[in-house]
């Protein structure tokens, strides 16, 4: 089991990524493996779904955080 997550910069509200255990699964169909979705301003974290139904929890960084240490 794939334990996922996307980091939101301080000040985004969408995003669109690639849930990480589609593309194990199925490489070769990664285009079907695109998650998109938002996250309010307010809230700190959330989750979402892909098309195959693998969840994936979305956390908004923080000041104190380096944006180049997160995927």
């Amino acid at each position: 089991m794939h334990e996922q997550t996307i980091w939101l910069a301080p000040r985004a509200t969408g995003f669109t990524e690639i849930c990480d255990a589609c593309e194990d699964e199925h490489p070769e169909v990664v285009s079907h493996a695109t998650v998109r979705g938002t996250l309010r301003l307010e809230a700190e974290a959330g989750w979402v779904s892909c098309p195959r139904g693998h969840s994936i929890r979305v956390l908004r960084m923080n000041a104190r955080m380096t944006a180049g240490a997160f995927r």
